[in-house]
This record gives structure tokens, sequence and C-alpha cells, in this order.
């Protein structure tokens, strides 16, 4: 029977050809895609109420994606998202895994892999305590004056985060006020934050320093 008519007269042995066509078809339009590298925000959800995340972590990581040469000439950042979830964290170390599916990538762009395979993060609980206000100053009052007190408000601000970094918070801190060249009392609208990272001020607005400048009284 010659070649042609058997295939004629094979209908599955047809519809296998075609099948086998398609898939190196794509196997080779799949390997010939360039490959490009790019830096991915790295987001942390469902993190359990009571818990905080210790010490720094990442905030980007790089993820290898695949496309044509014209989806990957307008890549946007932006639009990938790199989504971990904590909804069952206890306290403690924990390595996370971060496989190519915890990205969200634009239609189009296969993503290859992540950059680490596995973050690691150290949760504890989390707890809040009241912690003085210190002012800080800089620059010199024209003179004859100097500054002779201050008041802050508040005096005292809530800072909250992971209980071991919590307890080791002295005090919060403000931003700088500016002495230089003034010649009268005056009150600056300052930010606080606290002395130490890995916690914040729990402060709605800002803190107000009010600077009393006096003469200086001329040596006799």
């Amino acid at each position: 029977m010659r070649p042609q008519v058997w295939l004629r007269s094979d209908p599955s042995l047809k519809i296998a050809s075609i099948v086998l066509a398609v898939f190196v078809w794509l196997y080779v339009r799949t390997e010939h895609r360039p490959v490009q590298a790019v830096s991915v925000p790295l987001q942390v959800q469902g993190l359990p109420s009571g818990l905080s995340i210790a010490g720094k972590t990442l905030d980007h990581v790089t993820v290898r994606v695949r496309g044509t040469p014209g989806e990957l000439r307008e890549v946007d950042p932006d639009r990938f998202r790199a989504v971990v979830a904590l909804d069952d964290a206890q306290p403690g170390e924990h390595s996370v895994p971060l496989p190519p599916e915890v990205v969200r990538a634009p239609l189009g762009l296969e993503v290859i892999s992540v950059d680490p395979a596995s973050i690691t993060f150290t949760i504890e609980r989390r707890m809040s305590r009241d912690v003085p206000v210190i002012p800080r100053f800089r620059g010199e009052p024209a003179p004859p004056y100097a500054a002779s007190g201050y008041t802050v408000s508040p005096s005292h601000v809530t800072v909250e985060g992971p209980e071991r970094v919590v307890r080791q918070v002295e005090h919060a801190v403000t931003d700088e006020v500016d002495l230089s060249g003034r010649t009268g009392s005056f009150e600056a609208v300052v930010g606080v934050q606290p002395d130490r990272g890995g916690v914040r001020v729990l402060l709605e607005g800002a803190a107000v320093v009010k600077v009393t400048l006096l003469p200086k009284e001329p040596r006799p």
C-alpha cells in the first residue's frame, strides 16, 4: 500500500501527526522567547492579628520572566505583584518558599523563577507601650538670645511592634528643630519617630515643640 493511501485510511494517525506538530511548534516558539529579570515588590498578606514581623525583610525580589521581544520591551514592574500569605503563621522563625506561582504577572508573560527561592520571617507577638518624646535641636539663636526651655506636646507617644523590639525602645525623638538665627520664642510642628527601627509610633498628626528664647544676661 502506498504511504499516501495509508495516511488517508488512518484518521487517528493524521490526528496524532497534527498534535505532534503543534507540540513541536509550541516548544520551538517557547525556547526562542527571550528571558528578562524584573525587580518586583514583595507583599506580605494575612498576618494574624496580634503578630508582627521582627527585623528587616526583603521588600523586593528578582523575577525572571519569558516573553516575546515586544512584550519584554514593555515590561512595567508596577504591573507585577509577588504575594506571600502568612495566614497560618505562629510566633517563631518561618522559611517560606517563593515558587513562580507567588508572582502575578501581566498576561502573556511566563514567570520562570524567583530569586531568592525562599524567604525567612521571624514572627513575634505584637505589643505596645508608652515612651517619652525627646526633642532634637540644631543651630544657635541670634545673639544675645539663648534657649531657656522648651515643652513638647504630646510628651509621650505609644510605640507598637514586635515584643522584643518594643521592649528595647527607650524614647521617641522629634525631627530636628532649627534654632539658627532665632530672635524670640517660637513653636515648630515636627514628626516623631522611635529611637530604633522595627517599630512604629501611633500618633495622629505631628508633635508641637515650643521653645522659649531669652536674651542672655550680660556678664558683670
